[in-house]
């Protein structure tokens, strides 16, 4: 790309008719200071005006880019939806510089499409609300606590979740109720360049390995042979690692199963009860990049419906279970989580 001709005339112009065709292109657009490059993604969709904006970090990829999401926050009144329209690069010195990848920057429908945004329950009565749907959930785990069978309860994770999350996780499921079948389900692994795109589909791997989870995959195979009753699965990428044929199958000996997702999927047909969470622009707390990065994000808006954190569910079902109420009493905030984390890990004291 370059300037050309002279005078009245000049011009910005690609070199000899060549395509600009990379994964950083998209930045053009941005820095152009008088706006002779634009955006065809964004192009005549709205004015920039009319836009909300809120920055928190890219979840796509674990480099944990930061960003600024723009997006038209509808109109209640008119049943006009919030939409996210465009992303753009916000400076970060130590992460991304002024940049982002082009997979990270158009890659923003997830947050529009497809969003789970009600309680599904086939459950028996059937529930409708989230005080009924977590007593169901807590009264099952509570159960197998009584029985002092815990370890027929398991959890399929990914790497969407932030530190607080999984520290409320280790904490209420391994340390609490004892629980050893920990899978993590993560998207697969896509391309990745030498600039800030890696391979690894998800924002937080290097978090959840240093608040001590293993990382253990999912396999199918192995995962039959367990004794299962209670099946508690974060996220929806299970269906992509065995697809729904294969989930009945696997299913069918499990005799509760739960999902928690911000994303509608095939799962929901398959669990007792599906409830809806949020994306990491939907809520506050932390995450690790993969150079070992501590970054803190908050809210840019609310996630759709009736949805809600992991973290807010998390607490919910600890405290009805009857886990040291004093303790899971004292987060109000999720910055009190991460307040807790400094003092147990080591990591999070030293803060990078």
């Amino acid at each position: 790309m370059g300037v050309f001709e002279r005078s009245n005339k000049t011009e910005v112009n690609i070199v000899e008719g060549r395509k600009i065709d990379n994964n950083y292109s998209g930045n053009l657009a941005q820095l152009c200071p008088v706006g002779a490059i634009t955006d065809s993604d964004f192009r005549f969709k709205t004015r920039s005006w009319f836009l909300k904006r809120g920055e928190t970090i890219c979840p796509l990829c674990s480099r944990g880019c930061k960003i600024s999401i723009q997006y038209f926050p509808g109109n209640p009144r008119f049943k006009i939806p919030k939409k996210v329209v465009r992303l753009q690069a916000e400076e970060n010195p130590s992460v991304n510089g002024y940049w982002i990848c082009d997979y990270g920057r158009y890659n923003y429908h997830y947050l529009n499409e497809n969003r789970a945004s009600e309680i599904i329950s086939r459950a028996t009565p059937r529930l409708g609300n989230w005080e009924e749907a977590e007593d169901f959930l807590s009264e099952k785990i509570k159960r197998l606590l009584y029985k002092k069978k815990t370890s027929r309860i398991s959890l399929m994770m990914n790497s969407w979740l932030t530190n607080e999350e999984f520290f409320l996780i280790k904490k209420i499921f391994c340390d609490d109720l004892k629980v050893d079948e920990v899978y993590f389900v993560d998207p697969n692994d896509g391309e990745s360049d030498d600039i800030l795109m890696t391979s690894e589909r998800s924002p937080n791997r290097r978090g959840a390995k240093e608040i001590g989870f293993e990382l253990k995959p999912f396999v199918p195979e192995e995962f039959a042979s367990k004794n299962i009753d209670v099946l508690l699965i974060f996220g929806s990428y299970l269906v992509e690692k065995a697809g729904p044929s294969g989930l009945m199958e696997l299913f069918r000996g499990i005799k509760y199963r739960f999902v928690i997702s911000p994303r509608k999927s095939e799962l929901d047909s398959m669990v007792d009860i599906s409830l809806p969470s949020v994306y990491p622009a939907e809520k506050r707390g932390s995450m690790v990049n993969v150079s070992g990065k501590i970054q803190h994000f908050d809210l840019v808006f609310n996630g759709p419906g009736c949805s809600r954190s992991e973290y807010d569910i998390l607490l919910a079902i600890a405290k009805k279970i009857g886990l040291n109420f004093q303790y899971y009493s004292q987060f109000k905030d999720v910055k009190l989580i991460y307040e807790e984390m400094k003092k147990e890990i080591s990591f999070f004291r030293e803060e990078k």
